[in-house]
């Protein structure tokens, strides 16, 4: 598949999902889930609010990741193998004409050990049907030990079996993704901002007295073991 092609694929990808409702961040729950000793009362609301608003955008910006390049590759599939989105329990991507199905992963060490063993069994299940499975991921390597209960391939090799034998795929995706970086990366941002000016306004009228941030009525919030009374969100 040429580049120019795979740009294309990769900004419509990021358009539909720019599309997906999306349900709006409730500060009020992010804030007690932040650790109370990273805020100190020479910071402002605006600092506190952007603090914690980028860990929850660092910490889940992998998975909307995964799941954009989840989109990207089963759409490349879809063109030169006539793959599908499957809807079989642990799998993502299936190629009817060929009797296979992958798990798409982003990163090779994906999942803790139930979830290894789930997809194991799946693998099993689908082996007895005379179907053929393996775990794809995005980038790197395979780790040994995930041999032991299903096929795993990694980046080059992954790209590979989804181009249909195009041993440069793996690289050409990742200059799609460069090629679209603006685009993604505005919409990343959109998804954190919105509420921003609201999280500040929420944060004042709870936790700043006197104009400074109470760091007490805050430890409380997040630690205590009593109910402390803030607006609705």
């Amino acid at each position: 598949m040429e580049q120019l092609e795979l740009n294309k694929i990769f900004s419509d990808c990021i358009k539909s999902f720019e599309n997906v409702d999306r349900d709006n961040l409730d500060f009020s729950k992010l804030l007690k889930s932040a650790n109370p000793f990273t805020i100190f009362d020479d910071m402002t609301p605006y600092n506190v609010v952007d603090m914690v608003l980028f860990k929850h955008k660092e910490t889940s910006e992998e998975t909307i990741r995964g799941n954009l390049f989840e989109s990207f590759a089963i759409e490349i599939n879809k063109r030169i193998q006539g793959g599908i989105k499957s809807k079989v329990v642990d799998v993502d991507l299936e190629i009817p004409s060929e009797n296979v199905l992958y798990g798409i992963k982003n990163s090779p060490n994906w999942g803790n050990a139930n979830q290894q063993t789930k997809v194991g069994e799946t693998y099993q299940k689908l082996l007895s049907e005379g179907k053929k499975f393996a775990v794809l991921t995005l980038y790197g390597k395979t780790p040994r030990r995930r041999s032991e209960k299903f096929p795993q391939y990694g980046g080059q090799i992954a790209w590979y079996i989804i181009g249909n034998g195009d041993s440069e795929l793996f690289l050409k995706v990742h200059h799609a993704f460069n090629e679209n970086k603006d685009a993604y990366r505005q919409f990343i941002q959109n998804i954190y901002i919105m509420d921003r000016e609201k999280a500040i306004s929420w944060f004042i009228k709870n936790f700043v007295q006197n104009n400074k941030i109470n760091l007490e009525k805050i430890n409380q919030y997040i630690s205590g073991k009593d109910k402390i009374n803030v607006t609705k969100w």
